[in-house]
């Protein structure tokens, strides 16, 4: 079954895409390939551009089309050949979320996103997922 996390940000959009970028990179250091799924274009390019700047001494590879790369950005419906871990930027459930061996869940400061990640966590919660929540305000 998938492993879901949440990992709440606390922070505004900003900030939890840098903190995406520390993760992708702790994840993508282990080998394994990762999707990120954006919740709209412009959401997916900002991450782009941070993963290629976010570190001065290095930068981490990625693609943001159809490309099975290590790292891919999304925002569209489509998760390709992808089923090892899931970063979901996204507002949504996505419908092919079981697919994965992992989904982690981002949450930042902005009221429709928080409410919409409760819903996501009744959601996984009401069809049994095993479910882990982090709290990075502490």
């Amino acid at each position: 079954m998938t492993d879901i996390q949440f990992y709440n940000t606390c922070q505004p959009l900003a900030d939890a895409l840098l903190y995406c970028c520390r993760l992708i990179e702790k994840v993508s250091a282990r080998g394994l390939p990762i999707l990120v799924h954006a919740p709209n274009e412009t959401v997916g390019k900002q991450l782009d551009e941070l993963l290629w700047s976010f570190q001065e001494s290095a930068f981490i590879g990625h693609a943001t089309d159809d490309e099975h790369q290590q790292v891919n950005i999304s925002w569209g419906d489509n998760p390709g050949e992808h089923h090892h871990v899931l970063i979901n930027l996204g507002t949504q459930v996505p419908s092919w979320h079981g697919r994965f061996e992992k989904v982690l869940e981002i949450i930042y400061d902005q009221k429709d996103v928080i409410e919409s990640k409760r819903n996501s966590f009744r959601y996984y919660k009401e069809r049994g997922y095993p479910l882990r929540y982090h709290d990075l305000s502490k």
